[in-house]
Parts: C-alpha cells; structure tokens; sequence
C-alpha cells in the first residue's frame, strides 16, 4: 500500500515538472516571435488592379487582370496580413490616368501616398513595378441577335405543344468590342429541362453567359407554351410530278399517298387535303437510274405535328 501511494507522489511531481517545463517553453516561442514580428521586414507583395469610373462607352481589352508588384517595408506584425489576403486596389479613370492613342496609361508611383492608404496606414510602400502601366481600350459596340431556347422537353403521352415556343424577348443586345461582339450569331437560354408535360409551359429563363468580356442588355426573356391533347389523324393527298419535260408522258402509282400526322383534338376538324403537297421530281429520274421516284412532302399544315408518309415510292412507267 506505501509503495503505491509513493509511486503516485512520484509520478504527481514529474507530470508537474513537465507541466512547468511546457509553460517556459511556451513563453520562450511566445517571446522569440513577439520579438521577430516587431522588427521592421521589407517584402514584396503582388496587387491586384480594379478599375473604377471607366467611360461607359469603353472597354479594357486584356486577356487578364492586370497585376502590380509593391516593395513595402513595415513591422512584421503588419506584413502577416499579406499572407492571408489578396490585396487589390482601385484605379480611378477619371483621374488617375491619361489618354494615349489608344491606351489609357497610368504611373502608380505618382500616386504611392494614395495606393498606400488602399493598402494599410501601416506599411510604406517603397517602390512600385513596373513604373507605367497601360491599359489599351476599345470602344463598345452592340449588336443584335436572336435567343434560342435550349431546351429538353418530354410530354406525357398524348400530349405536345401548340403553335410552337413563344419567346419574349426574341433577340438581345451583345454589347462588349466589336472584335469579341463579331463573334456572336445568338444567346442561348440556359437550359429547360420538362419531364410528363400535360399543362401550359410559362417559364422565365436567365440567358447563358459565355463570354464575361461581353454584357446583355437583358438578363432573362420568358417562354410560353400551350400544351395541349393531341390524337392521330390521316388524310390522303394527291401525288403531283413536277419537272417533267413536254412531250412526256408519265404513268405512275400509286396516284395518292396517305399522311398520317398528330393534331390537337380541337384542330381535329381544321385540317384539309389543301394544306398539305407531295410532289414527284421528273429529275430524280433523269439524273439516275432508278425505277420509282421518291415522294416528298414540300407543303405541310402548320397545326398538325409529327407527319409521316405512308409510302417511300412511286412506281412509274414512261408513256412513248
């Protein structure tokens, strides 16, 4: 029993001597450190540049940020701050730069007092590189064209739209340099993604920006749909040839080629022989040697969907 409790006494003044021995170690790193930090460093440091009161007609045209490198000297406790943060500062254009053919060029060391303030009221900068910057610019141009609607759209059974996607606006303005705006034949939305649609489509969708040098005059435009039951509908229309020399006589069957088609149930009744054709070219012939002609569908109604013929050939015989 005394040889346990001794062994505890032991034990409790060793763990207490480490215990000890850590605190003075502590207070020394403590103490090293507070002494380097308070020591006066020279470093440099990359800033980043933002521009601020560009004409509004203008654009800087560079494929990056521009960047500057600043020697500051300052305590070390200062300096830390720059291993944690980017640092950026704002170059005004209505002030700070001048006009140079087609740049805009501007000499920070003229403005350290300024660029210091951006920084930290507890740092000197030293020397700024490089000693002049430009800055080239184009002026802005616009450009209309068209908004496609990107879209992926599965109905349910039955069902599909009427009278096409309507999209308000149609067309945006590409505003940005004329070099990067040449390059733009539409904007798409970003992408509608519909699964079992039964009801009207009534949506606003954001246009896809691909280009951050570009803007939009528009953020959004709006897509309707109407959505409604469609059935299965046939008709039967004449076979007409066409470019068929004079003289020529042409015997071919069949005379009449069914089309079957969908239709909403409401147009049902809407849809006649008249507003469909299918036509024979005498040429398709001529050019080869083939024994039937193929029958194309050249005129279709504009409120059926999905027309298919029933027949991919046209037998013929010429007639001397």
């Amino acid at each position: 029993m005394s040889n346990s409790v001794k062994s505890k006494f032991v034990k409790s003044i060793k763990n207490k001597k480490l215990h000890v021995f850590g605190l003075f170690f502590l207070f020394a790193f403590l103490f090293l450190l507070l002494s380097k930090l308070s020591k006066t460093y020279t470093e440099d440091i990359p800033v980043a540049i933002n521009f601020i009161n560009l004409p509004q007609n203008q654009v800087i045209v560079t494929d990056s940020s521009p960047v500057m490198n600043a020697t500051v000297s300052a305590y070390g406790f200062n300096l830390l701050i720059y291993q944690f943060r980017k640092h950026t500062i704002a170059v005004d254009f209505s002030k700070d730069v001048y006009k140079q053919n087609n740049n805009y060029v501007w000499v920070p060391n003229k403005y350290k007092h300024k660029i210091n303030e951006q920084l930290s009221q507890f740092t000197e900068i030293i020397l700024i590189e490089p000693d002049t910057l430009y800055f080239p610019v184009e002026t802005l141009s616009s450009k209309k064209v068209p908004i496609v609607l990107n879209e992926s759209i599965k109905f349910k059974s039955g069902y599909n739209i009427l009278n096409g996607y309507k999209i308000e606006p149609d067309s945006v303005n590409v505003i940005g340099s004329e070099q990067e705006i040449s390059k733009v034949k539409s904007v798409e939305t970003l992408a509608l993604n519909l699964t079992d649609v039964s009801t009207n489509i009534d949506v606003k969708l954001p246009l896809k920006q691909f280009n951050s040098k570009l803007k939009y005059s528009i953020d959004e435009t709006s897509v309707r749909a109407n959505v409604e039951k469609f059935t299965e509908g046939t008709i039967e229309i004449p076979v007409t040839i066409v470019n068929k020399p004079l003289g020529v006589e042409v015997n071919y069957f069949p005379k009449v080629i069914t089309i079957a088609y969908n239709v909403s149930l409401d147009n049902y009744k809407n849809v006649k022989p008249l507003d469909f054709k299918v036509e024979c070219d005498y040429l398709e012939i001529e050019q080869s040697n083939k024994t039937y002609f193929t029958p194309k569908l050249v005129k279709v109604s504009p409120i059926v969907k999905n027309v298919k013929l029933k027949q991919n050939k046209v037998e013929f015989i010429l007639i001397q």
